[in-house]
C-alpha cells in the first residue's frame, strides 16, 4: 500500500486508487479516474469567491437497484441516484438543488427540494428513486447544489458528476419529461416527492 498526496507519484508507482475524506471512502478506480475526482472536489467545494463551504459532497453517483454504478443506463430503465454529504459541525436546515444537464452542458432540468439538517459525525445519504430513468439516448452529468434554507446561503456543491450514458429502450420516447420519485435520507421517513420540469419538443412543420 502506498499513500502520498503526491500525484505524480501515485500516477507512476500504482494501477489502482483510492480516495478517501473524513476517513470514509469516496472514490475508487484508475489512479487516473480517481486523480481527476479529487481535483474536481477541490474546484467544486468552494463558493465562486474561493471560501471553503462548511458541507461536503462526498459522492454522486447513479446506481442501479442493487446498489451497483451505472455508467450506461437504458431508457426507462429503473434507477436510483444517491448523493452523499457530511457536515463536520452541525448546520441549519439546507435545501438540496440538483440539475441534469447534457454533456455539452444544456441544462435538461433541476428542482429544489424539501428542506432538511445535514447530518454530523456519520452523514446524510439522500436517493431519488426511479421507477423508470426518463432520460433519451444520449450523455448525461448532474450538478448538486446544497443553500441554506432560510438565507440562501451556500453550504456544498458538486458539478459535472456522475456522467452516464443513456442507451436507446424498447419503447419509443419524447424526451426528457419528469425525473420522478422520491428523495430519503437513510433511516428517515420520505422528504419530499421530486419532479424536473417536463420539456416539450419543438414541433415540425411538414415540408412544403
Amino acid at each position: 500500500m502506498f499513500v502520498s498526496h503526491n500525484a505524480a507519484a501515485v500516477e507512476r508507482l500504482c494501477d489502482r486508487a483510492i480516495l478517501l475524506e473524513h476517513r470514509l471512502v469516496v472514490a475508487e478506480g484508475s489512479p487516473a479516474d480517481v486523480l481527476r475526482d479529487y481535483h474536481e472536489r477541490l474546484a467544486t467545494e468552494t463558493a465562486g469567491g474561493g471560501v471553503e463551504l462548511p458541507c461536503r459532497i462526498l459522492g454522486v453517483r447513479l446506481v442501479d437497484e442493487a446498489g451497483a454504478e451505472l455508467r450506461t443506463a437504458g431508457e426507462g430503465d429503473p434507477a436510483v441516484l444517491e448523493v452523499r454529504l457530511f457536515a463536520p459541525v452541525p448546520l441549519p436546515p439546507g435545501r438540496l438543488t440538483v440539475g441534469t444537464l447534457t454533456a455539452d452542458g444544456s441544462p435538461v432540468g433541476s428542482r429544489k427540494l424539501a428542506p432538511f439538517s445535514p447530518r454530523t459525525a456519520t452523514g446524510s445519504t439522500m436517493e431519488l428513486r426511479l421507477p423508470a430513468l426518463p432520460l433519451r439516448e444520449g450523455r448525461f452529468r448532474v450538478d448538486v447544489a446544497l443553500d441554506a434554507a432560510e438565507s440562501g446561503a451556500p453550504l456544498a456543491r458538486r458539478s459535472g458528476a456522475p456522467e452516464f450514458t443513456v442507451a436507446p429502450g424498447n419503447k419509443p420516447s419524447a424526451g426528457p419529461v419528469s425525473l420522478g420519485g422520491s428523495w430519503h435520507v437513510e433511516g428517515e421517513a420520505e422528504l419530499a416527492a421530486a419532479q424536473l420540469p417536463k420539456r416539450r419538443r419543438a414541433a415540425r412543420t411538414p415540408p412544403a
